[in-house]
């Protein structure tokens, strides 16, 4: 023990760093991902008519528990299109504005790739990736950060014992 200081707070340090390291790495992988299949969208994606199939609303607690008011409502559109290898299906979280207009019957455009086309989209890109990978890598940095911190107790203690 350097200093004859206790090795725990660094050991927690060490901990948190992982911890953080771990959970900025799981949302930057994250974000790269949907960021590259947003451009893919974009760069190759087809636009063709799709027909509303069914609407639900589904309601969303204002608490991860699920108690209390002001929660939200969120419309599922459920459409089918047609793609050159056949008929296909898919889902989407319109926003409250769009959602609320669609109905059973209705048509609307998606973009599906044709590299894959069971994948389709219906709207525009969506920021929300960069977003994650951006706090993705804040998140890293700081764990990367404590975990150095953390480290050089070890290092120092290392040194010391070694004179």
């Amino acid at each position: 023990m350097p200093n004859g200081r206790s090795p725990v707070p660094q050991v927690m340090l060490l901990v948190g760093g992982l911890v953080v390291a771990y959970v900025g790495l799981t949302f930057l992988v994250g974000g790269v991902v949907n960021v590259r299949r947003n451009l893919a969208f974009d760069r190759e994606g087809v636009p063709v008519d799709a027909v509303i199939l069914r609407t639900e609303a589904r309601s969303r607690p204002s608490r991860p528990g699920g108690y209390g008011s002001g929660g939200s409502t969120m419309r599922v559109v459920y459409y089918r299109y047609r793609a050159p290898d056949g008929v296909h299906e898919g889902s989407a979280n319109p926003p409250r504005e769009v959602g609320a207009k669609l109905g059973a019957g209705d048509t609307i455009k998606v973009t599906y790739l044709p590299s894959q086309p069971g994948e389709s989209r219906f709207g525009g890109s969506s920021s929300f990736p960069a977003l994650l990978v951006c706090a993705g890598a804040v998140l890293s940095l700081v764990g990367i950060g404590l975990i150095v911190k953390g480290a050089s107790y070890f290092r120092r203690a290392g040194q010391q014992a070694s004179e």
